[in-house]
């Protein structure tokens, strides 16, 4: 996915590389859900219900993890705060772009705002 966004920000392709910033975010704090739990019950045991979602199992949605991270303490709410913010835009260029005022240059700062975050998450879970 990291390649993916990385080549999607080279070709000038900042929609994409907004979609995939935002999947990135959401797998990294699924994963540091998994480690903190880890860490907490001192176990290796892995929540396998954020990491895999068949058809018939319970969604949980992108903005859910953002509540379990904040409740988890994994994030602060000043950043959940941003990555309410960033989904939100996110969604308004996915799903109402031609609705909306949205411009396609403000693309551009959004993904800088992804990158602070992204390099922030993969900090927590390395």
């Amino acid at each position: 996915m990291s390649k993916l966004r990385t080549k999607a920000i080279k070709d000038g392709c900042f929609i994409e590389a907004i979609t995939l910033s935002t999947m990135l975010e959401d797998a990294l704090l699924r994963n540091a859900l998994i480690l903190k739990k880890q860490n907490d019950d001192k176990s290796s045991e892995i929540e396998f219900k954020y990491i895999k979602q068949e058809d018939k199992d319970p969604v949980i949605s992108e903005r859910r993890i953002f509540q379990l991270a904040r409740k988890q303490e994994v994030i602060d709410d000043e950043l959940k705060k941003e990555l309410d913010d960033l989904y939100y835009f996110r969604n308004k260029i996915i799903h109402r772009f031609s609705l909306t005022n949205v411009q396609y240059r403000e693309s551009l700062s959004i993904l800088e705002r992804h990158e602070v975050l992204i390099d922030y998450l993969q900090d927590i879970n390395y």
